[in-house]
């Protein structure tokens, strides 16, 4: 990690790689360029998003696109059925939509910026370093090998008793009852 914040030290880099999503093509500046497609704005975004917003001059740098980043996350017209409601592209492939991260970020780093200000002392906030909160590979593949939780009998997950007879009910009643609920059928 300590490599990767090295390499983000400068200007350059930072404005070269992390500002070339669409965001930066009302708000940027001359050297925030969006880049020429959308693969290449994602990636931007998501390391921008992998970066964070540190409490540096870049930090406040990225700032200057919040009145942006705030109309794409509060318009309602970007959560869609395809989008399932959330982050996701709205191309029905459920793939992260990072530029919408990307401004989400930028939204609460403002919102919580404006808090901070008065409780510095108290309030440290996580992302004041570059790249904070970035899980290493080895750490990461301690989480992928959790061990499935067993499947208890009813009696041991019910002790009182109050499943009663919806615990008797087969699944494809259920399953009926549900659809007639659904479809409004009698």
């Amino acid at each position: 990690m300590q490599k990767l914040r090295t390499w983000f030290e400068s200007h350059k880099n930072v404005d070269g790689l992390m500002r070339r999503s669409s965001l930066y093509s009302r708000a940027g500046t001359s050297a925030q360029i969006p880049a020429d497609n959308e693969e290449d704005q994602q990636l931007s975004a998501k390391l921008h998003c992998l970066y964070g917003i540190p409490g540096t001059i870049l930090g406040r740098r990225s700032m200057s696109t919040h009145p942006y980043a705030r109309s794409k996350v509060y318009d309602l017209r970007n959560y869609t059925d395809k989008t399932e409601w959330g982050p996701f592209r709205d191309d029905g492939s459920l793939r992260v939509d990072w530029e919408m991260l990307e401004s989400i970020m930028i939204v609460l780093a403002f919102n919580s910026s404006m808090c901070c200000r008065m409780n510095m002392r108290r309030f440290q906030p996580r992302w004041l370093e570059p790249f904070e909160g970035v899980v290493k590979e080895s750490a990461r593949s301690r989480f992928e090998s959790l061990p499935m939780e067993l499947d208890l009998p009813l009696e041991m997950k019910d002790p009182y008793n109050i499943s009663g007879v919806w615990s008797r009910v087969s699944r494809d009643s259920q399953n009926l009852f549900v659809q007639k609920l659904i479809l409004g059928i009698r």
